[in-house]
Order: structure tokens, then C-alpha cells, then sequence
């Protein structure tokens, strides 16, 4: 591989480039056999294939190879115990996580339940981010037990609760967990517990989102049912009409988009664009989106944040409401909530950034391994997003916290290949509790211990990485000529869509492009003309407004190529990554 160093501020600073360099007779035989340009065949070889049927596969996302969802450990065990409720008129408590994947998978439960027992006494629940915080509470446990509920099933929550659920069992209530989120010692004693990271499961993929692992479950209840005659004189449902969810839910948790999730998330785009769910299409429609034309970016980056403002600022309930709401019109009205608080959420996010900016310029933390900020003036639901642009500005680690009485709150973001969850377990003795995955978690801990966190972390991450180690990489796919964009390869991308974590979306490199037409909008939004031996393309960068402040002539560019539509006529345009000042 070929590294060049981009040291200059106003673009992304301290970034180091990749240009990875495939074998060159691998690319050759996977032209000739997908007949695919070699600039596509080299994007496929740099994806880490280890042979011709996982390309394939990759190319031809179909349902039949989803991993089989006996595989997972207690599935059938809690497929059975679900059943046994809605068969013997049990109250089930369905207990979600408040983000966009537990109101999904809380949502594909219930509506699945409810369609083969309408009469099905169900509740969907979701913390207060705010108030409760993240996992399961004592409340909740002691509410269920005297609501008459004997039947918990958490969705994207609960692996780290030992005590919750043992409280829960002692009432006399029994606890199903679905959770995703990485196992750190052992397991709670559940009725059940489906967690693909099991260390004991021997499911093929391991990577599912919450809501991946609850699809898991309706497939398998599914299955029982049929086994047991249940559809002899009933309809069985069709669980493709769930994947709308499944997929929203699995790009919104940033889930690596490849083997199960890619195929969940190709298909999902399929039915959203054809035929969404009335809480889906009215979100559709106020995030200004045509609905034939969605695509992952606007799961990730326009509806997961408006489902996700609920949880974050507002009532987190709103999430799960709209996805199971029938009538569009009451769901459009939902979504008309859900968007303006997602413009309170945006505000608050802005006004936290600018806050923490000049804190960590005032005490130079930009300098450290990691950045440790905190205020008691922010708002516990966005310091994970303000910790993603900490990351995204300064290129290092970040951990954003809120004073709140005697504790501190707080997340965790990171990128490749900086493991945020590793250096937090050699603080584990500081905090109170925390959990989440490789480059996003959640802390809580006592607020008095703050400065000694703040120190052991920085020891931990110097122990762990070397300083040039924790310098973000951007892959680059290849070095290639301004006049190598064409309609033919863009037609050969989008093949390989859906993008996203595990599956990036193909970067280029083109050096030595003259800028022309330099503007500034909006948000400090960039955008400009390159040219490079007769081809011109406008480009747009987003985040990059510092930019005005210098002269830019010419430019390396990193660059993924769009198609846009405006006013009926298709043009592409290149979406920077990146770019250096000549």
C-alpha cells in the first residue's frame, strides 16, 4: 500500500491517505468473470474477498443466504417462551433501547406478535435518556411485575443488567434478552439471552444490529409455529415486510454493512422504495426525500436522526409509535414532531460543539491521545454526536460528558483503528458501568472520579497505541484521472451499494486538479470546480468551510462520485473525503 500524509488544517488534518494496491492478476480474473471494468474489479479485490462465491454473494444479496437463525444460541428456547405467552394470554413488556435500532426492533416484535394475535395484550417501553439512561431499571421491573406482565423481552438492551434480571426473576417475571452490544464477563441470568457475540454461539454472522437479532427471533417463532400446525387454518405471514424496519434500524447503528446486513439492507431498500410502512413514508416525506430514490444516506444521515431526536431530546416513545402507527396521516403528524425536534436537537448540538472547541483549544487537549471534555451545561442526548465531530475535526478519540448531580455521564467515538471499547476496560475500576462496541460506547461514573479517569485514560491509551497509531486512515480505492468518472461506473457502484461501515463508499484519488468556481454555503458547505486535462466536475464538501481562509489553486482531491437529480436532469457531481492544498 501506498501512504501519503495530510498534514494540512482547513481540509481533515493529521489524516494519512492508503491507496491500496491489489494483486493485479486478481483484478484481471474478476473482470473477465463479472465483466466489470477493471476500476470496478479493483474496488471488489480491495473489499478483502477470499474467493470468487463470496463475490458472488456480494453482488447478489439474496435472502436464501441469511444465516440460519437456529444457530443462535436460546433461540428456540426463548422462540418457545414467547409463544407460550401469546398462546396462554400472557401481558408481554417488550423493553427497547431509545435509539433508532431498539424502536426498529421493538417495533418488527410487535407488529409481527400482534398480526398472528390480534388480541395479544403487548407494551412497547423505552427509557428516557435523560432520566433513566441507558439498560435495564428497578422500576420498570417492579412496574411490569404489578401490571401483570410475566414476560420481558428486551430489544438492544440488557446484556450487562445481572441485577435488573435477577429482580425480575425473584417477582416472578421472566426476562428474553435480544441484545447485540459486546459481552464483557458473564451473562445474566435470563429465561434466555440471544446475543450473537456469545462466546458460545455458534451463529454464522455475528455482527447483526439489535433489530438483526430480533428478526432472528420472529424467524425462528415462525418456524415453531409451522412445525406445530399453527398455519393450517391461518395465513403465515410473510416476514420480508419486516426488512423495511430491519434495515433502518441496521444502518442507523451504524451495523457493518456485509454478510446478513447487507443482504437485510438491500432488500429493505427494495420494499422502503416500493412499499414503506405508513411511519417510514411519513418520514419519507418530511425529510424531503423522493421516496423511489432512497437510498442508505438517507437512513443513515436524514430519517435515523429525526427517529432518533425523540430519544435523544424528546419523548423517546415517539420512535417506536410512528413505525407501528397504521393510519398515515396520524403518522405524518408524528413526523412533523419528530423533525422539529431534530432541529431543537441540531441547535443544541451546535451551540455544545462551539463550547467544547474552545475547551479543548483553551487547555490544548487536541495534543492528547485522547480528548476528555465535560460540562454540566450539556444535554446528555447529543454529547455522543458532539464526540463524533470532535473525532471527525481533530482526527483523535473523544469522550464527551454531562455533569448531573454527582455523576458523570458521558460517550465514546473513535475510528479504525482506535478501539475505544479496549482502552475503557483498563479503566473499569473508575466507573459505575459501561458497555457499546468497538468505536462507540457509553460511560457512566462517579463525577468526583472524573480527573482520575481522565488521566487513567490518557496512561491506557498511551500503554495501548503509539501516537502515530491512533491516526485515523482513509482507504483510497485508486489513483485515477478526473476523466475515468463515467456513467457506466456509476452504474458499477451502485452494485456494490449498500455503503456504509464494512462496505465504504469507493474513494478515489486524483492529483493536480485546478479549482475554479470556489464558493461558500450554507453550514459550511464547499463547493467548487476541479479541472484536470479537459474534464470538469463540480465538487461539493461538506464540514470543510475553513477552507475560505485560503487560496486554493490546485489540489489533490479524494473524492466519491454521486449522480444528483435536479430539475429532471441527472449530473454527477464528486463528494469530497478530502484534499490537499498544492
Amino acid at each position: 500500500m501506498s501512504r501519503l500524509e495530510n498534514k494540512v488544517y482547513g481540509a481533515k488534518e493529521g489524516r494519512i491517505w492508503e491507496v491500496k494496491t491489489p494483486d493485479e492478476d486478481i483484478i484481471y480474473r474478476i473482470a473477465k468473470i463479472f465483466d466489470v471494468s477493471r476500476l470496478a474489479a479493483r474496488i471488489l479485490a480491495n473489499r478483502n474477498f477470499h474467493d470468487l462465491d463470496e463475490i458472488r454473494g456480494f453482488l447478489s444479496p439474496d435472502l436464501t443466504a441469511l444465516s440460519d437463525p437456529m444457530g443462535m444460541v436460546d433461540i428456540d428456547k426463548a422462540a418457545r417462551r414467547v409463544i407460550d405467552a401469546c398462546t396462554k394470554d400472557e401481558k408481554i413488556f417488550v423493553y427497547a433501547d431509545y435509539d433508532v435500532d431498539g424502536a426498529t426492533g421493538a417495533a418488527c416484535l410487535y407488529l409481527f406478535l400482534k398480526e398472528l394475535f390480534p388480541y395479544l395484550q403487548i407494551y412497547i417501553h423505552q427509557n428516557d435518556r435523560t432520566r433513566d439512561g441507558y439498560g435495564l431499571k428497578m422500576e420498570y421491573m417492579r412496574f411490569a411485575e404489578k401490571s401483570g406482565y410475566s414476560l420481558i423481552v428486551t430489544v438492544d438492551t440488557g446484556i450487562s443488567n445481572h441485577d435488573e434480571v435477577e429482580k425480575a426473576r425473584d417477582l416472578g417475571v421472566d426476562v428474553v434478552i435480544t441484545d447485540h452490544h459486546t459481552v464483557v464477563g458473564a451473562l445474566p441470568d435470563a429465561y434466555a439471552v440471544l446475543n450473537p457475540k456469545r462466546k458460545d454461539c455458534r451463529f454464522r454472522f455475528e455482527d447483526l444490529a439489535g433489530v438483526g437479532v430480533v428478526f432472528a427471533l420472529i424467524c425462528a417463532i415462525r418456524k415453531i409455529l409451522r412445525e406445530k400446525g399453527f398455519f393450517r387454518e391461518k395465513t403465515e405471514p410473510q416476514l420480508t415486510k419486516f426488512l423495511d424496519l430491519v434495515a433502518l434500524g441496521t444502518v442507523a447503528d451504524m451495523a457493518p454493512l456485509k454478510g446478513d446486513n447487507r443482504i437485510f439492507v438491500k432488500n429493505g431498500l427494495r420494499q422502503i422504495r416500493g412499499n414503506p410502512r405508513p411511519g417510514i413514508l411519513a418520514l419519507i416525506d418530511v425529510s424531503g426525500i423522493k421516496q423511489g430514490h432512497v437510498t442508505e444516506g438517507d437512513l443513515a444521515y436524514r430519517i435515523g436522526p429525526r427517529l432518533n431526536a425523540a430519544g435523544r431530546i424528546g419523548d423517546s416513545s415517539l420512535s417506536s409509535a410512528i413505525l407501528i402507527e397504521p393510519s398515515f396521516d396520524r403518522a405524518l403528524d408524528l413526523a412533523r414532531i419528530l423533525s422539529s425536534e431534530n432541529r431543537k436537537r441540531q441547535m443544541e448540538e451546535d451551540k455544545i460543539f462551539k463550547d467544547a472547541r474552545r475547551l479543548i483549544e483553551k487547555k490544548n487537549l487536541h495534543n492528547e491521545r485522547i480528548i476528555v471534555v465535560g460540562s454540566k451545561k450539556w444535554h446528555i442526548g447529543v454529547v455522543g454526536i458532539v464526540a463524533s465531530k470532535i473525532v471527525e475535526t481533530y482526527s483523535k478519540p473523544a469522550l464527551v460528558f454531562t455533569f448531573e448531580g454527582s455523576d458523570a455521564k458521558g460517550s465514546g467515538r473513535s475510528k479504525s483503528p482506535f478501539d475505544i471499547l479496549r482502552i475503557l476496560n483498563q479503566c473499569s475500576h473508575l466507573m459505575k458501568r459501561f458497555g457499546g462496541h468497538t468505536h462507540a460506547a457509553g460511560i457512566m461514573m462517579r463525577r468526583d472520579r472524573f480527573d482520575d479517569f481522565s488521566e487513567a485514560i490518557q496512561d491506557a491509551a498511551r500503554n495501548l497505541y503509539e501516537e502515530e497509531e491512533i491516526i485515523p486512515v482513509i482507504d483510497v480505492d485508486a489513483e485515477v484521472e478526473l476523466s475515468s468518472m463515467s456513467a457506466q461506473l456509476l452504474e458499477e457502484l451502485e452494485a456494490l451499494s449498500p455503503f456504509g461501515i464494512g462496505n465504504p463508499e469507493p474513494t478515489f484519488l486524483s492529483r493536480n486538479l485546478r479549482v475554479v468556481d470556489f464558493s461558500v454555503r450554507n453550514r459550511g458547505m464547499v463547493t467548487m470546480g476541479v479541472v484536470q486535462d479537459g474534464a470538469k466536475y463540480e465538487v461539493l464538501a461538506f464540514k470543510m468551510g475553513e477552507l475560505q481562509h485560503m487560496v486554493l489553486d490546485r489540489i489533490d482531491l479524494l473524492y466519491t462520485p454521486k449522480m444528483s437529480v435536479f430539475r429532471g436532469r441527472s449530473e454527477m457531481r464528486l463528494l469530497a473525503r478530502d484534499l490537499r492544498l498544492l
